[in-house]
C-alpha cells in the first residue's frame, strides 16, 4: 500500500504528505474533511488514513465503516486534549432513534466551515477553465472533465494550450 501512495524511496521513517503521489495528496484532503477529519498536525499521514486513501484509490479492499468508526474513537481517546468526540452526529441519531434524546432537549450548535474546492489548502492551486477542473502542486498539474462538459465538436481541438501539461483524471 504505501509503494501504490507515495513516492518511490520516501516510505522510511515518518510518512509525509509532501511525499504522497499527487492523486493520493488529493485524496488526503478529501479524507481529512469527510472520512477521517483532524484538527492538527496535517503534514503527517497517519497510519490508519493508509487503507482508506489506498482504498480510495484503488477501489479495494473496502474499508467497512466500523473500521472508521473505530479508529476516529481511538484517535480521539488518546488525543491529549480529548476535545473531539467522534462522530457526534451519528452518536446523537442513534439516541435519539432510540428515544434517549427528545424533542424537547437541545443541544449546542458549533460552527463549522464547509468544504470548498476552491480553497484545498497550502500548496494547492485550482482553476477551472469551459471543460476541466485545474489542480497544481508542487510544480505538477492535474485536469479533470467537468461532469456536465459538452461534447467536443468534429474537427474541435481540446483546449490547445494545455495538452501535455496536465495530467489526465478519471
Amino acid at each position: 500500500m504505501l509503494d501504490y501512495l507515495f513516492v518511490p524511496g520516501t516510505t522510511h521513517g515518518k510518512l509525509l504528505r509532501r511525499n504522497l503521489r499527487i492523486e493520493a495528496k488529493l485524496r488526503l484532503v478529501l479524507c481529512k474533511h469527510n472520512v477521517i477529519p483532524r484538527r492538527g498536525d496535517k503534514v503527517e499521514v497517519r497510519f490508519a488514513e493508509v487503507p482508506v486513501l489506498y482504498m480510495l484509490m484503488h477501489g479495494s479492499p473496502i474499508v467497512p465503516f466500523q473500521f472508521l468508526v473505530l479508529s476516529n474513537i481511538w484517535i480521539g481517546q488518546n488525543s491529549g486534549e480529548r476535545k473531539i468526540v467522534p462522530h457526534c452526529r451519528l452518536i446523537t441519531a442513534l439516541l435519539k432513534l432510540y428515544g434517549a434524546i427528545g424533542p424537547e432537549d437541545k443541544g449546542s450548535y458549533k460552527r463549522f466551515k464547509p468544504f470548498d474546492i476552491q480553497h484545498l489548502g497550502s500548496g494547492w492551486e485550482y482553476k477551472e477553465s469551459e471543460r476541466y477542473h485545474k489542480l497544481k502542486t508542487d510544480g505538477k498539474r492535474w485536469r479533470a472533465l467537468k461532469a456536465d462538459a459538452r461534447p467536443l465538436l468534429p474537427g474541435e481541438a481540446d483546449e490547445p494550450e494545455t495538452i501535455g501539461l496536465y495530467r489526465e483524471c478519471i
